[in-house]
């Protein structure tokens, strides 16, 4: 992983746990199969968010879940 990767990862890790809310990171190695595995696993554990720096499109794309239909807290964005 480079150094942007690693800031971008502790600045969220630190907005989540300022926010109140629980964050756990994972670092691919630059592998897009140790993604898609990451994304399995916190898919499994009910993770409601996953924030992707992707490696590859093609090869995660399968790993990825469908948004729910309607929008849900996670998900609206409201104007300011």
């Amino acid at each position: 992983s480079t150094e942007y990767h690693a800031t971008v990862s502790n600045s969220a890790t630190q907005r989540a746990a300022a926010l109140g809310l629980k964050a756990e990171t994972f670092d691919s190695e630059v592998k897009a199969e140790k993604q898609i595995s990451a994304i399995e696993n916190f898919v499994s554990k009910g993770a409601r968010v996953i924030v992707l720096c992707v490696l590859d499109p093609n090869v995660i794309e399968a790993a990825v879940p469908t948004p729910p239909a309607s929008p849900s807290p996670s998900t609206t964005r409201r104007p300011r």
